[in-house]
């Protein structure tokens, strides 16, 4: 457990899933995260001038590379200029964490400028599409997007950030990624890690089905 910001949290976990170029348009509710990035200079961050374009970029390089990407827009307008882009990333099946500053929360029963909830909006052309409501979640729901985002079939998903989780602080545990292995065969590193689990156990149960 270690004390930190949420912003520096989301980074780090970023950096820990692989992930090496950060595409970004970034406006007010994502300063946190602009924050944080000198601290994580494994994390490239690459600067598009419209959400459309920052997008695309993500979606280029997720193709060109075959790695987990991520990219983040700036609030509702921000994510609608994007989703073009990200039908492209659906359709070519490419792993993208997407995510988009959000107002913080409780400041939407304002309905304030460029408001509106953003997980309903990405999710016909996503994996998995939900909003952090508490730090404490950050970890567990970046890990699961990374391992939904690779799992095939490979695509995009999105999270919404609301301003408070990026600023607020708490112990956390990152934990570690986690990967679904979906070739019909196991590798021979599952087998041999399924054998060991096995021969240290002391009480094996075993269900098949």
């Amino acid at each position: 457990m270690a004390l930190m910001f949420g912003r520096q949290a989301f980074v780090d976990l970023l950096h820990q899933e692989g992930v090496t170029h950060l595409f970004g348009n970034p406006g007010t509710t994502e300063l946190p995260i602009m924050q944080a990035l000198p601290q994580c200079p494994e994390l490239r961050f690459v600067l598009g001038l419209q959400e459309s374009v920052v997008l695309a970029m993500a979606d280029g390089y997720a193709r060109a590379s075959g790695r987990l990407t991520a990219a983040n827009v700036h609030v509702a307008p921000g994510l609608g200029h994007a989703m073009g882009a990200l039908y492209n990333a659906k359709f070519s099946g490419s792993p993208i964490i997407l995510t988009a500053g959000q107002q913080e929360q409780g400041h939407g029963l304002q309905e304030p400028l460029l408001y509106e909830p953003l997980p309903a909006i990405a999710a016909p052309l996503v994996k998995w599409s939900t909003e952090i409501t508490r730090i404490q979640d950050l970890p567990v729901v970046m890990h699961r997007a990374a391992k939904v985002a690779l799992t095939p079939p490979t695509g995009p998903v999105f999270i919404s950030l609301p301003g408070d989780v990026l600023n607020d602080q708490a112990e956390l545990n990152l934990g570690q990624p986690s990967r679904v292995d979906a070739r019909v065969r196991p590798s021979e590193e599952s087998i041999s890690a399924s054998a060991d689990w096995l021969l240290e156990a002391r009480l094996p149960v075993m269900i098949a089905g």
